[in-house]
């Protein structure tokens, strides 16, 4: 089953409700603190890449999608996003977007604020991202595909504003196949230096 933020149950795939502003909670744009980012391509603390080669793909297949519709005109909420240069991907934004999804699913949450209390802005600062960057999240339930996913976060106004946003300059992506109530997708996007 797939839940809204709320834990009503959507129908086929959900994407969160989209809260914007600046601030300590802020859950889509904001501003970060910690180390700063690094690029590259095979995620893993422990330097081994622990993630399955199917959810790679997955993840690799939003980014070159969502760099395709920052490249274009597209209308957020009916206003036009002019177009934007393509985003990078992160090593250390990847690692936080994976974790996220992951814990959604084991936990069986559907937020940007863990059980815990741990928002994005935490999750940053606690894997040692940092700095005065601006950085933001969407995340997602429920969609099986990278099209499915991209095409339901550009329909709604504040995912479709966070991806076609000309201040971030890297991504990272997080897919999670295993949770009970289906797959869990989480973007964090940044600035950089």
């Amino acid at each position: 089953m797939v839940r809204a933020l709320d834990g009503t149950p959507w129908g086929r795939g959900g994407v969160s409700v989209v809260r914007v502003g600046l601030g300590s909670l802020v859950l889509l744009i904001g501003c970060g603190s910690g180390a700063g980012p690094t690029t590259g391509s095979s995620p893993s603390t422990s330097g081994a890449p622990r993630w399955p080669e199917a959810w790679v793909a997955l993840e690799a297949e939003v980014l070159e999608l969502v760099n395709i519709k920052r490249g274009a005109l597209n209308a957020c909420g009916g206003e036009l996003q002019g177009s934007q240069p393509p985003l990078e991907r992160d090593l250390l934004l990847t690692e936080v977007a994976r974790g996220h999804s992951e814990d959604m699913s084991e936990r069986g949450f559907f937020d940007h604020v863990n059980p815990d209390g741990l928002d994005v802005e935490g999750r940053l600062i606690e894997a040692g991202y940092g700095g005065d960057y601006p950085w933001g999240e969407n995340i997602a339930a429920g969609y099986t595909s990278a099209r499915e996913v991209v095409d339901g976060w550009m329909a709604s106004e504040g995912h479709c504003r966070n991806i076609m946003l000309g201040d971030y300059t890297v991504i990272g992506i997080g897919y999670y196949g295993e949770g009970s109530d289906g797959p869990t997708w989480t973007q964090v996007f940044a600035g950089s230096h």
